[in-house]
């Protein structure tokens, strides 16, 4: 871990002194609670408190006990056992225990008196737990599929923290056969054919080259996906600018989250840029669009606030806050480029943006944005000791995960026996994990339960490739876009175009295989299929008469 731990006292000052973090969500639900008396507006304005609170409870616990640290601190880090309450894996020690930090909140923070000198911490067990009560059970591993839901349990009351608990399918302790079978699973969803041996020789060269910690080497469990979620789990135990989440429970977020009115990744076509039999067709895409955004992403912790009036002076700092902001009418995008223009053509009066969107539109462009209201995790100020509602939060699992990523890479060009599977199966983990763990209730049984996490993640890659797009040279403009793929037409069928201006992680340089960057993916001449799909204005179709076209160019040269 880096830096300095806070002690408890001082984390606890933060939150109670007088110009503390409750102090503040009080103050700002009591000046709202008149004009939200419905169940959203009241979740809206209150889970702050409550999640202050809660936070309190748990430090104040530990001083009782004796600790001037963190329940959490860095370096309460163990091997995987079963949480105590909810029986899942956590490497995560609470004062020496194992939990799962919103599990142990959930039980009331039960902590046994700090020992003295000659005392094993991790011996001691919970305040409230007999000495003698067996470990929680877990079940036996299931023969269903990767990610088969879990039976689901009665829903623990905790207010904003009540969470549904579910069966474990596993025996956590590791067992390398068992972790053997997972990942060959894994390896042939991408690589159907591979065998026993292809797999375990993927299996040593993931141990040998994706590392972390005090250079582990990091185990796979259950499923890409899940294997994500763990290791989020592991680092955030251990790294301070990481936070151990709470699912997002605000209901008007996740209102937001799963309206089909908010805008994140962009798709479009272009009238005046008409595909015609002869001409050729090139779609780029962007090389680990996810994993290259995830870094710089802004993450809120806890639950937002609702802002009604936005002051001007507020929007510099609005911008780079996590959240949404509802818009009051419909955008002029003139100022836009052409493409800019023609993916956020659907906004109008009502649409939710992500604030990356909105920082785009509104300071990179200079785009005037009528903001009826904002649902965002706030900024702090330094003045008076108040934190940022937000970080970084993917900064670290990406890190970890790209270093994984440079390394399977570099053998894999060393001719290292399972280097390229493994490297297929580390995609499925980052792939999954972004893409899909971040706000899946089914698969997911974890605090990164956060669709609001994967907005501000999606909504960054797509502007992210916008802000790529505007750089383009040359007398060249899109056809289209579809999610991470962006078509270009030209003269020449028989050959891909590059367009100037963007750089490429499949060509040998500075930019070679980094995440963020482009890469060729499909190439061909232009079919009727293609030309009538355009005309119709299906997006969709015209990938698929993309793909068909490029997949009939590889069978004749084959």
């Amino acid at each position: 871990m880096t830096g300095t731990v806070p002690s408890a006292s001082a984390a606890l000052a933060e939150i109670l002194g007088p110009d503390g973090t409750l102090n503040l969500a009080y103050r700002l639900a009591t000046e709202r609670a008149g004009a939200h008396p419905g169940p959203v507006g009241r979740d809206a304005i209150w889970s702050p408190v409550l999640q202050d609170l809660q936070t309190a409870v748990g430090l104040v616990s530990g001083l009782l006990a004796g600790y001037d640290q963190p329940p959490a601190a860095g370096d309460h880090l163990g091997e995987q056992l079963p949480c105590r309450t909810c029986a899942g894996p956590t490497a995560m020690r609470v004062y020496g225990q194992p939990w799962h930090y919103t599990c142990w909140l959930r039980v009331g923070a039960p902590v046994t008196p700090a020992p003295d000198d000659s005392t094993d911490v991790a011996e001691q067990p919970a305040t409230g737990i007999p000495a003698d009560a067996p470990e929680p059970a877990t079940a036996a591993p299931s023969d269903t599929a990767i990610d088969a839901v879990p039976a689901e349990q009665a829903p623990a009351e905790a207010g904003a923290f009540a969470r549904r608990q579910r069966d474990r399918e596993d025996d956590y302790v590791h067992d390398p056969a068992a972790e053997l079978e997972e990942f060959a699973r894994a390896c042939r969803l991408r690589a159907p054919d591979a065998t026993d041996d292809e797999c375990a020789a993927a299996l040593d060269a993931w141990h040998t080259h994706f590392h972390v910690l005090d250079d582990r080497p990091f185990r796979f469990a259950r499923s890409p996906g899940y294997t994500g979620v763990l290791l989020y789990e592991l680092l955030a135990a251990r790294h301070g600018q990481m936070v151990q989440p709470l699912p997002l429970e605000n209901e008007l977020a996740l209102q937001i989250t799963g309206s089909n009115k908010t805008t994140r990744l962009l798709s479009y076509l272009n009238p005046d840029v008409v595909p015609a039999v002869g001409m050729g067709v090139t779609e780029l895409d962007v090389t680990a669009q996810f994993l290259g955004a995830a870094p710089s992403t802004e993450c809120g912790d806890g639950e937002p606030s609702l802002l009604d009036d936005i002051a001007d002076a507020w929007l510099d700092k609005l911008w780079v806050s996590p959240g949404y902001i509802e818009l009051g009418a419909a955008p002029d995008l003139s100022p836009l480029s052409t493409h800019a223009q023609l993916g956020y053509a659907g906004l109008d009066t009502g649409s939710w943006l992500p604030t990356p969107h909105a920082k785009y539109l509104a300071k990179d462009n200079g785009v005037p944005l009528t903001i009826a209201r904002a649902l965002v995790w706030p900024w702090g100020d330094k003045a008076k000791n108040r934190p940022n509602r937000y970080g970084r939060r993917l900064a670290v699992w990406a890190k970890n995960v790209r270093t994984a990523r440079d390394a399977l890479t570099a053998a894999e060009r060393a001719g290292t026996p399972g280097a390229g599977l493994a490297l297929k199966v580390l995609k499925s983990v980052y792939a999954t994990f972004l893409g899909g763990m971040l706000r899946s209730e089914e698969h997911n049984d974890k605090g990164t339960v956060r669709p609001d996490w994967h907005d501000m993640l999606v909504s960054s890659a797509a502007v992210n490739q916008l802000r790529a797009l505007d750089k383009l040279t040359g007398d060249v403009t899109p056809m289209g876009a579809m999610k991470d793929s962006v078509w270009f037409l030209s003269d020449t069928p028989d050959a891909p175009l590059r367009p100037a201006g963007l750089q490429y992680a499949d060509q040998p340089g500075d930019h070679q295989d980094k995440p963020g960057k482009w890469h060729l993916n499909r190439f061909g001449p232009v079919t009727d299929a293609l030309v009538t799909q355009h005309a119709a204005g299906r997006v969709g179709l015209v990938r698929n008469a993309i793909i068909a076209t490029d997949k009939a160019r590889k069978a004749e040269v084959q």
